[in-house]
């Protein structure tokens, strides 16, 4: 659904990047302060600068954020791990 502007981070205010970098999930998963960075951008308003250039699919273009890009890819799978060690009936 629609999100209006205070609830983009609701629950997060005044939480600065290290609050996530040394969240439980990330220290678990071993992700990096850029993996954190990168969902932490992605999970914004700025998810569509994420997701137009992907959906395109202009292989001569390169996304305009590729190491963004890379960074997010690699820690969504690094965070998998987590759901799959809570949840291991529920993972697939």
């Amino acid at each position: 659904g629609k999100l209006d502007p205070g609830e983009y981070d609701k629950g997060n205010e005044g939480k600065r990047l290290c609050h996530f970098v040394k969240h439980q999930h990330s220290q678990d998963s071993k992700i990096s302060e850029c993996n954190v960075l990168a969902a932490r951008l992605y999970t914004t308003s700025s998810y569509k600068r994420f997701n137009v250039p992907l959906r395109k699919h202009e292989d001569d273009v390169p996304h305009p954020f590729k190491m963004t890009v890379y960074y997010l890819d690699e820690g969504l799978r690094a965070m998998r791990t987590i759901e799959a060690e809570e949840h291991p009936d529920k993972f697939s």
